[in-house]
């Protein structure tokens, strides 16, 4: 974020100099070995902050948490890599390291190159204090200002700037620790300078990245992007027709064509003009996008820096992303409170993130004249005071915190449940599906009295699917069955839920609908389209197939997902659809008590067509967990539903039919005999019911019909 080199100029430290050879990693080699990271290791920092902290109710709910497990949090972003802190900025050791530490979100800041190719630098014209390229020879000829050594008392200087090299030169480069040595006589002294709060323990040559290979590293660890657009420090349009939108809109199509969702891009920009091109030109992609506003940085300018915020959200910014200062204050009890800005923020809807946790060096001290810590310097006096300022940010609602040291702000995420990783969500809906299904059963046992006929074994085997197909995504999601495994029993389990809650639809369609042909069409419907797509997902899965937690789906998995998807879900439409048409028709002559309960009937098969709308939106959106989740939780509530349609289907019964029906078990209504054919066929079934009912009260079994069974037998007659 805020250019830091004030803080580290001039330091003449004896620190090792950055060797050059070339980085060891090919483009092609990169990420070979890299996978989600499953056990997150924190290190010692967090739990020295937290002992550091001056005694209260805040360190002691921290300190209950130095045991608990640890996740990965969305709330805690990895600020140039999130290692930044012992690991050079915008390496692949500072990024693998941050994800280590728990970071949900990592961030590539983006320059261009003379070729115009992206690469990840802090800015346009750091190389020369961020890399080795100064003691390259051919390189260092080529910056826009070579190495001057220090003479005649005028400091060592040099600019080297990504513009000036190729993306070929540039990834012959070695990313070093932020910092240079003024007083540097060559050029090796004066990679000299890191900061002694920071360390060149890890600095031996890190492995500079494109923003490609950014996002690829990013994509094969499951986590999100948050790309900053550098503002250029060249002319634009660079090169005679290389504008600020070409620039802009590059950085998004490099996202495109990695496949990166919208949902998982966090856009960043100092620049509003870009803010603003990315909502007009990509307004998918511009939906996270956030400003980074530093336009308040004085007392005088801190007040339109608050009011602009109106002006932002009605040019249609969700994300402002403020430096810390600007969002707290000293209270009136010597406390750090929220600020007029983040009130302002939240009052508009406005989502905050803010930026950076831990660039700072020790605060024991006090943070007199550190820029993090302007508005409430004289509130800080230990390294701990760092998760008071988390604490506030927590109270106003902040979606996610910058820090060059992830850890720290994933320990407290952790501690405070704040947007921890997509396995809440699976535990949370594959649990309540699993719940669903258990009560189902026990209802099903209660309630049918007769362990045989078509609405009784779809029903039946249909919950049974709900728990290999929920058993199978968890245990795999939690690593503690194979992906082989969990994927075979996931696959299952859907199979037989999808297909099957299709049949217990179908198997009640004929109470109102008296249409052979129209049913026997159904079956078909089902039967075609639970061979074609169940067929081909389950090769497709195995095969190209995403893991079990959803990460580095193929295209063409995505694309067959979304449609067969969409196809059961129609298919659902259909069945729904005729029984719907077969109520109103049955209300148009119904009254009373009985046009009552064919209006509940009718609600509830809207309820179950609109849970496959809102399933099919969460799909088309790519939210794949939430999708997976979601689908658990719906297919048991739409089969939860079914005990609901029963009971009123006996209500239709009774009125048409009399007293008999009310001294029977409601599974009673569901086991019945088979017609005769012949039979008034044109009539719906209810008053098929009604008559046969009113002749036959004396002997109850004789006065309903075997509507499934029959059913059944009337397809394969033809």
């Amino acid at each position: 974020m805020r250019f830091s080199t004030p803080l580290v100029a001039g330091l003449a430290v004896v620190s090792p100099a950055v060797a050059a050879p070339s980085p060891s990693y090919g483009d092609k080699e990169l990420f070979k070995t890299v996978k989600p990271i499953k056990q997150i290791e924190l290190g010692p920092r967090p739990y020295y902050l937290v002992n550091d902290m001056d005694e209260g109710s805040l360190k002691k709910k921290l300190q209950s948490c130095s045991e608990k497990p640890q996740k990965p949090s969305q709330w805690s972003i990895a600020h140039r890599g999130g290692g930044t802190l012992q690991f050079p900025e915008h390496s692949l050791e500072s990024n693998l390291a941050g994800a280590r530490m728990g970071a949900g979100i990592l961030e590539c800041d983006v320059a261009f190159t003379k070729d115009r190719q992206l690469v990840c630098r802090h800015s346009q014209c750091d190389l020369h204090y961020t890399t080795n390229i100064v003691t390259i020879p051919e390189l260092n000829k080529k910056c826009t200002q070579p190495f001057k050594p220090a003479k005649d008392g005028k400091p060592a200087s040099a600019k080297c700037c990504t513009s000036d090299i190729t993306l070929k030169e540039f990834k012959t480069l070695c990313a070093k620790m932020e910092g240079f040595n003024a007083t540097a006589t060559n050029a090796a002294d004066f990679l000299h300078g890191t900061p002694p709060w920071r360390t060149d323990l890890y600095a031996t040559c890190g492995t500079v990245l494109s923003n490609k290979e950014h996002i690829q590293l990013t994509k094969r660890l499951g986590l999100k992007h948050t790309p900053e657009l550098k503002t250029p420090e060249v002319k634009m349009p660079f090169d005679g027709d290389y504008t600020q939108k070409k620039y802009a809109q590059q950085l998004i199509d490099e996202h495109k064509q990695a496949g990166v969702k919208p949902s998982d891009v966090y856009l960043q920009s100092f620049l509003y003009d870009d803010i603003l091109y990315w909502l007009k030109a990509e307004p998918e992609y511009a939906r996270q996008a956030m400003y980074l506003d530093e336009t308040g940085d004085t007392p005088e300018t801190f007040e339109k820096a608050v009011a602009n915020l109106t002006r932002y959200k009605e040019d249609g910014v969700r994300y402002i992303a403020p430096p810390l200062p600007y969002l707290v204050t000293p209270g009136k009890n010597g406390k750090i409170v929220p600020s007029a800005y983040a009130k302002k923020a939240n009052e508009l809807g406005l989502k905050i993130i803010t930026w950076t946790l831990e660039r700072s060096g020790p605060l024991r001290n006090g943070a007199d004249g550190n820029y993090y810590y302007t508005t409430i310097a004289k509130l800080i006096n230990n390294d701990g005071d760092v998760f008071n300022l988390l604490d506030v940010f927590r109270e106003i609602g902040v979606a996610g915190v910058f820090s060059d040291w992830s850890s720290t702000v994933t320990y407290y995420a952790n501690c405070f449940g704040l947007k921890l990783p997509k396995a809440v969500l699976v535990i949370a809906t594959s649990t309540l599906a699993l719940y669903n299904a258990c009560e189902l059963l026990a209802l099903i046992f209660t309630t049918f009295k007769r362990h045989h006929g078509l609405y009784f074994w779809s029903l039946f085997l249909t919950t049974l699917g709900v728990f290999p197909y929920a058993l199978g995504w968890l245990l795999g999601y939690l690593d503690i069955l194979g992906t082989d495994a969990s994927k075979a029993m996931a696959s299952l389990g859907w199979i037989v839920l999808v297909s099957g809650q299709s049949v217990v639809l179908y198997s009640r369609l004929h109470l109102v609908l008296n249409n052979l042909r129209i049913q026997r069409a159904v079956l078909w419907m089902i039967v075609i389209n639970g061979t074609i797509w169940h067929t081909t997902q389950t090769a497709l899965l195995f095969t190209i197939g995403p893991s079990v937690d959803g990460s580095n789906p193929t295209r063409i998995f995505v694309a067959i997902e979304k449609t067969q998807m969409t196809f059961f879900c129609a298919q659902e439409f259909v069945i729904s659809g005729l029984y719907l048409w077969g109520t109103i028709d049955i209300l148009q002559t119904s009254l009373g008590n009985k046009q009552k309960t064919m209006w509940y009937l009718l609600i509830i098969n809207l309820l179950i067509v609109a849970m496959d709308i809102a399933l099919l939106i969460i799909m088309y959106k790519d939210h794949y967990t939430i999708e997976q989740g979601v689908k658990l939780v719906i297919y048991s509530i739409k089969l939860k539903l079914e005990f609901a349609v029963l009971g009123k289907l006996v209500d239709v019964a009774q009125s048409r039919g009399g007293s008999s029906v009310s001294e029977t078990h409601p599974a009673r209504f569901i086991e019945m005999h088979p017609r005769e054919h012949g039979r008034s066929d044109n009539l719906p079934e209810i008053v098929h019911l009604e008559n046969t009912t009113a002749r036959r009260m004396a002997d109850d079994e004789e006065s309903m019909r075997h509507l499934y069974d029959d059913a059944i037998k009337q397809i394969y007659k033809g």
